[in-house]
């Protein structure tokens, strides 16, 4: 039960768990294991992708909030990081979109597309904005 394609009248991204019952279960509402909703069809998530040998450099740090003068995620732990290039200040600055990729549709794709294991674009960077792309922001445990 849904609307899916270019077809709708949807223009846009909407809130999470717009049409989720108050009541549904996990499985009623299409709730992963851990109860996480929208895994496609609302935004295509950017994801690390390991189909490339740059996003396999990835260690898993988690950087230190640190920011350049232009607004890119800095310092010494985003070394591994995808896109991450020696700063001439010194340090590491992650440049671009290199090891970056989409998976699951997003709302302007057919129902070909809109599945949480879709990689069509896993290896393609998603170097550029728009409505359609969006992130799952998430934290693994300190080492």
């Amino acid at each position: 039960d849904g609307t899916i394609g270019l077809v709708s009248s949807v223009s846009g991204p909407l809130r999470v768990g717009a049409f989720v019952p108050l009541a549904a279960s996990r499985l009623g509402f299409g709730g992963s294991y851990y109860r996480v909703t929208e895994m496609s069809g609302n935004v295509a998530e950017m994801v690390v992708t390991v189909g490339r040998s740059v996003g396999r450099r990835y260690q898993g740090r988690h950087g230190d909030g640190e920011l350049s003068p232009a607004g890119n995620a800095a310092g010494e732990e985003v070394e591994w990081w995808p896109g991450a290039r020696r700063a001439a200040r010194g340090g590491y600055e992650v440049l671009n979109a290199d090891g970056i990729g989409t998976r699951g549709g997003d709302w302007t794709f057919g129902i070909r597309r809109l599945q949480v294991s879709d990689r069509e674009d896993i290896n393609k960077p998603a170097d550029h904005r728009g409505m359609r792309w969006g992130g799952r922001l998430v934290r693994s445990v300190d080492r």
